[in-house]
C-alpha cells in the first residue's frame, strides 16, 4: 500500500495530497493502537479506516489513470452501514450505482444478518444473484470469494517460501563465515582489542630501554621519541591486521 501512496503523492493535487496523508496517518495510528490494545473497538476502528484509505486510493488511481489493485473479497469488512458496503463493492471493482444499491437494500436483495451486519457471505450472495461484474471481467469469469481466498493462500505460501529461503541463505552465510552474528561480532572486537593491547604493552616494554637511550632524557628530542613510538605502533598495526584469528581467554571476576 505504501508504494501506491508514494506514487500518488507525486501526481495528486495539494488538497488530495493532504487528505491522503491524513488518512494514511490515521491508518498507521489505528494499526499501532490495535496491535497494542487488541480490543473489538480498536479492531473496528482499524477496519473502518483501512477501508476508507483503500477506497480513497482506488479513486485517486482511477482519477490519475494509475495502475490499481482491486480490493479482494477476503479484505471485505462486515458493516451495518449500506454506504460502506457500496464503497467496498466499488473498491473491489463492481460497477453499481449507489442509488441502485440502496434500492436493492430496501427491497431486501442485499440483507443484513441476525446481528444487523452486511456480512461477506451475504454480500457475495447478493453479487452473484444480481450477476454484478468486476472491472475487466466477463460474466462467468469472476473468481469470486473462494478463488480470491485461494489466490491469497498462494500469496501467503509464496511469502512463507521467501522467508524460508532468506533464513537458509543467512544460515549458509554464517556457516561459510561470510557473516557473523552481532554477539559474535562484539566478542570478536573485544578479543582483538585485548590482543592488540597485550601486543603493544609487550613491545613497548621490550623497546623502552632503546627509546630512553635514544632520546637521552632530553625533551628537545620529543620528535625523535614520537617517531620511534609511532613506528612501533605502525608495525604492530600491520602485524595485527594480518592475523585472522586470536585466541583470548576471558575470566569472570569474582563478585566482591
Amino acid at each position: 500500500m505504501q508504494e501506491r501512496i508514494n506514487k500518488l503523492l507525486e501526481v495528486v493535487s495539494e488538497g488530495d495530497r493532504l487528505e491522503l496523508v491524513m488518512l494514511n496517518n490515521g491508518f498507521v495510528k489505528a494499526t499501532s493502537e490495535n496491535k497494542e490494545k487488541n480490543t473489538k473497538e480498536t479492531l473496528k476502528t482499524w477496519r473502518s479506516i483501512k477501508v476508507d484509505l483503500e477506497v480513497f486510493i482506488n479513486d485517486l488511481e482511477k482519477k490519475h489513470k494509475l495502475g490499481t489493485r482491486l480490493m479482494e473479497w477476503q479484505e471485505y469488512q462486515d458493516t451495518d452501514v449500506p454506504k460502506e458496503v457500496h464503497r467496498q463493492l466499488e473498491a473491489m471493482g463492481y460497477d453499481i450505482a449507489q442509488s441502485t444499491f440502496y434500492r436493492h437494500c430496501e427491497r431486501g436483495k442485499c440483507a443484513k444478518n441476525d446481528s444487523g451486519l452486511y456480512t461477506r457471505r451475504m454480500v457475495s450472495d447478493y453479487v452473484k444473484a444480481e450477476s454484478l461484474l468486476r472491472n475487466g471481467e466477463t460474466e462467468g469469469s469472476s473468481p469470486g470469494p473462494d478463488m480470491s481466498l485461494s489466490l491469497e493462500k498462494q500469496r501467503l505460501e509464496n511469502e512463507k517460501l521467501r522467508l524460508h529461503n532468506k533464513r537458509e541463505n543467512i544460515k549458509a552465510a554464517k556457516d561459510d563465515g561470510s557473516v557473523i552474528e552481532r554477539e559474535g561480532l562484539y566478542l570478536e572486537i573485544a578479543a582483538r582489542l585485548v590482543a592488540l593491547d597485550g601486543m603493544y604493552r609487550q613491545r613497548h616494554e621490550m623497546d623502552a630501554t632503546q627509546i630512553i637511550t635514544a632520546v637521552g632524557g632530553d625533551i628537545s628530542k620529543l620528535p625523535e621519541y614520537n617517531e620511534m613510538v609511532f613506528a612501533i605502533w605502525e608495525e604492530l598495526m600491520t602485524e595485527f591486521g594480518n592475523v585472522e584469528e586470536f585466541e583470548v581467554l576471558f575470566e569472570d571476576q569474582e563478585e566482591q
